[in-house]
């Protein structure tokens, strides 16, 4: 077998083993490691390639140049590498903290515009028989039963793919509950447990009595 098709069968070894590094090794939502895989092994298939040509009529003079080259090639590509992850990840930290701060904003208007509406109505009553604050939520929102979702959302577009919930917890005449939960959007305790079962997750709770709105974020 000439040099030719020696070096094509490493190069398509090389290629093969570094998909399956990739393939293989890490998660859906951590690609960093899968590429940190592919790259190791192209690393070592880099090494044991160079230690396979690098043999006679090569020098001694020509194979340690070569080494040392390959070898400060290797770490600084490996530290700009390294450098291009920590700011990958550093950046998806700020943006999904920037994410539940809107995501945080979004359930508390989520919140408290349904519970506002309530309130005018049912302040707004007049005559001698008025319904309880529970009543007006009730025929204001038909489909607030206790576990239903009454995001907007939600109730335009019962298919929709929305990641925000707001939940009736608790529904009497005098008081009604929702909790309000994001179901990816981090909180700032990783082992909370939210509504949905889930942990970390941004969520918040509201009341609603004839007193006014309580709110309390809770992750």
């Amino acid at each position: 077998m000439n040099t030719y098709w020696k070096l094509l069968i490493w190069l398509v070894a090389g290629i093969l083993l570094t998909f399956a590094a990739f393939y293989l090794i890490g998660g859906k939502n951590d690609h960093w490691t899968s590429l940190n895989a592919a790259g190791l092994v192209t690393i070592v298939f880099i090494f044991i390639l160079l230690g396979f040509t690098l043999r006679s009529p090569f020098t001694m003079k020509t194979r340690v140049s070569t080494w040392i080259i390959a070898i400060l090639v290797i770490v600084v590509g490996a530290l700009g590498w390294r450098g291009m992850e920590n700011l990958s990840k550093y950046q998806r930290r700020t943006l999904m903290e920037i994410h539940g701060v809107i995501i945080k904003g979004i359930i508390q208007s989520e919140i408290y515009t349904p519970f506002q509406k309530v309130l005018r109505e049912y302040y707004g009553q007049t005559g001698k028989k008025k319904e309880t604050i529970g009543q007006v939520f009730q025929r204001l929102f038909p489909l607030g039963k206790v576990g239903e979702n009454i995001h907007d959302v939600h109730v335009v577009s019962p298919d929709s793919d929305d990641s925000l919930r707001v939940v009736v917890t608790a529904l009497s005449d005098n008081e009604i509950a929702v909790t309000g939960f994001h179901c990816y959007s981090p909180g700032k305790k990783k082992e909370f447990k939210n509504y949905n079962g889930r942990y970390g997750r941004v969520q918040a709770k509201g009341v609603l009595t004839e007193k006014g709105v309580r709110y309390e974020s809770e992750n």
